[in-house]
C-alpha cells in the first residue's frame, strides 16, 4: 500500500511542476528570440556591412593611387580616371541602398524591446551615415568630394586633349591654391578621415554582432 503524500510534497509538487513548465516555456521563447535576433543580423546588418566593406577597400586603393600621382603633379592615366567614373556609377546605387538602409533601420529598431538591441542598431545606423559624410558633400557645406568630382572631370578632359591637367588654374573653385588644397584634402580623406569612419563602422558592427548573438 503506497504511503500517503506528505504535506510538503502536496504543496511543492504542483509548484515544482509549474516552475518547470515556466522555465521550459521561457527557455523555448528565449531560444526563439535568439534565433530571431540572429536571423535579423544575418539578413539585414551583415550584408550592409559587407557591401560597405567592399566600397571602403576600393575607395582607399584608388584614392592612394590617385594621390601618389597628384602629389608629384603627374597626369593620372585615363584608365584610373575611368575607374573612378565606373566606381561613381556602380556605387551610386550601393550608397543609396546603404543610406536607405540606415533610415529604415531606425524603424526596424522599434521592433526590438531591449535597450541594448536598440542602442546597437542606432550606433550602427549612425556609423553608416557618418561614413558617407566624408565621401558625399552635404547640401549645406562643400567638402572635398565635390572638389574631387570637379577635378576628375577636368583631368579626364585635359588628358583626352593631350594636355596636362595641372596646367589649368581651376579658378572656378574660388579657393586660393586649389591644386594644393585639393591634394591635401585627398590625402586627409584616404589617410585619416575614411579609416577613422570605417573604424567606427567596424566597432558598431562588432557590438551589434555581440548583442544579436547572445
Amino acid at each position: 500500500m503506497p504511503e500517503p503524500a506528505s504535506a510538503s510534497s502536496a504543496i511543492f509538487g504542483p509548484m515544482l511542476r509549474a516552475f518547470t513548465w515556466l522555465y521550459d516555456t521561457w527557455r523555448s521563447k528565449s531560444k526563439e528570440t535568439l534565433e530571431e535576433r540572429r536571423r535579423a543580423y544575418a539578413q539585414h546588418f551583415e550584408p550592409a556591412y559587407k557591401r560597405l566593406e567592399t566600397i571602403h577597400a576600393n575607395y582607399l586603393t584608388s584614392f592612394q593611387k590617385f594621390y601618389d600621382l597628384c602629389r608629384k603633379f603627374e597626369t593620372p592615366p585615363l584608365d584610373l580616371l575611368s575607374q573612378f567614373r565606373q566606381y561613381g556609377m556602380e556605387y551610386t546605387t550601393w550608397r543609396e541602398d546603404l543610406r536607405n538602409f540606415a533610415l529604415v533601420s531606425k524603424e526596424l529598431a522599434k521592433g526590438f524591446k531591449k535597450a541594448d538591441e536598440k542602442a546597437a542598431i542606432e550606433e550602427f545606423r549612425q556609423a553608416l551615415l557618418d561614413y558617407f559624410s566624408v565621401t558625399i558633400a552635404s547640401g549645406e557645406s562643400h567638402h572635398w568630394p565635390s572638389w574631387f568630382s570637379h577635378f576628375i572631370g577636368s583631368f579626364e578632359e585635359h588628358v583626352r586633349e593631350g594636355r596636362s591637367p595641372w596646367d589649368d588654374d581651376y579658378a572656378v573653385t574660388g579657393v586660393a591654391d586649389p591644386k594644393g588644397t585639393f591634394i591635401k584634402r585627398l590625402r586627409a580623406a584616404y589617410e585619416t578621415e575614411l579609416p577613422a569612419k570605417w573604424s567606427k563602422v567596424s566597432a558598431a558592427k562588432a557590438q551589434l554582432q555581440i548583442v544579436f548573438n547572445k
